[in-house]
């Protein structure tokens, strides 16, 4: 589908953190997750998470999903 997560290191094939999920034919997992970069490190709490349909509108020039 052509996403992108801007990562600028290689990550593990098993980590996305961009993704559509509409052609899942079978179970996942995920989550939420934050990074800190540079060896730094820090607490993080998410709060009210809501699983919803998508939000986000179509880019200009790209088919809607």
């Amino acid at each position: 589908m052509g996403y992108s997560d801007w990562a600028t290191t290689a990550i593990p094939a098993d980590v996305m953190r961009i993704c559509h999920m509409a052609r899942a034919t079978d179970e996942i997992q995920f989550g939420i997750y934050a990074c800190s970069p540079e060896d730094s490190s820090f607490d993080a709490t998410f709060t009210e998470m809501e699983i919803t349909e998508c939000k986000w509108l179509a880019h200009v020039g790209q088919k809607p999903d």
